[in-house]
């Protein structure tokens, strides 16, 4: 791809290629990896980023083919909520891993895509992950983007970050917040004493969470969560910081600290519950609204509660029907 530049000041050549909108100069890091690797020449000399782009400049660029992936294709169902040309939405089901690490080569969203989309997925940063705009964690379920290609995965990604996108989430949470402000804004940050867990600690990231109850199940409570960042475990963070931990939390939470909350005579079910009912943490994706990157139609892609959503909110009830 050729440019002869036509320009009546001297921008940064980082600057002015991100400025082109070109579809194949997809994101700006994209554009500062093709300069560093000196596939962006100025008159036929590789330059670096902060070189001042001058009139009559002739750039010269050689887009790389995309990296193939090295995950493993694996023929494992996918629940397909939404797809076109650019994206698709899946509904992941608990347990599955979104995408392969260390230990966890297999079984993965990514290696069911590879299988379903070969070839038809954004590369990303990391070939690993190749379509993976944002992660899930393995016992939460419902709605996750997958971008097709790099300009959409860009797109998508910018969306995230520039909180363009609605994310709702339902939980099944231990005790109800009736009586609290249903915003919760905090700080996050990695704990200083567990290194896989997060924690509410000034300075920390900006987190904002917004509940609204959804059901009242008496000592038990189903919420619809609008969260505002995207921190790491933020639902789980702050519902247990405010009191009200994400019911089967075993990260947030204990089963000691759930029973607590609960009279001496619905403990006992308790237990029966998040061991033949609920045997992970209570959280759903349940919704993604957003402009589509490429179209600009505007989405909302939602996802069903799970059979274990279901069945917990059916025995809870009747639960509470039996102490009445």
């Amino acid at each position: 791809m050729k440019i002869l530049c036509d320009i009546s000041s001297r921008p940064r050549i980082d600057k002015y290629l991100s400025d082109l909108q070109l579809d194949e100069l997809y994101s700006r890091s994209f554009i500062d990896r093709l300069i560093k690797n000196g596939e962006a020449l100025v008159n036929g000399q590789p330059v670096k980023k902060s070189y001042l782009v001058e009139e009559g400049d002739e750039i010269e660029l050689s887009i790389p083919e995309p990296e193939s992936s090295k995950v493993k294709a694996e023929v494992i169902p996918l629940d397909i909520v939404y797809e076109d040309p650019y994206l698709i939405a899946v509904n992941k089901p608990v347990g599955m891993t979104v995408h392969p690490a260390p230990g966890n080569w297999n079984g993965t969203l990514v290696n069911a895509l590879m299988h379903h989309f070969s070839g038809t997925l954004s590369t990303g940063s990391d070939p690993t992950r190749p379509g993976i705009v944002h992660r899930l964690d393995k016992d939460t379920s419902g709605i996750i983007l997958v971008a097709r290609d790099d300009r959409t995965h860009s797109l998508l990604s910018r969306i995230f970050q520039e909180r363009k996108i609605e994310k709702h989430y339902l939980a099944l949470t231990v005790g109800l917040p009736r009586d609290l402000d249903n915003e919760i804004r905090t700080g996050i940050a990695r704990s200083g004493s567990d290194r896989k867990k997060m924690s509410v600690v000034e300075g920390g990231k900006d987190a904002i969470s917004i509940f609204r109850i959804e059901k009242d199940l008496e000592y038990f409570g189903l919420l619809d969560v609008c969260i505002l960042t995207g921190r790491t475990h933020q639902i789980r963070v702050h519902l247990s910081h405010i009191g009200y931990p994400v019911l089967g939390d075993r990260t947030y939470s204990t089963l000691k600290r759930e029973l607590s909350m609960l009279p001496l005579n619905l403990q006992k079910r308790m237990k029966y519950l998040v061991a033949n009912h609920m045997q992970r943490q209570a959280l759903h994706s349940s919704s993604l609204a957003f402009e589509h990157p490429i179209t600009g139609e505007r989405l909302l892609l939602k996802a069903p509660l799970p059979e274990d959503f279901v069945q917990t909110i059916a025995f809870i009830e009747k639960m509470n029907q039996a102490i009445l």
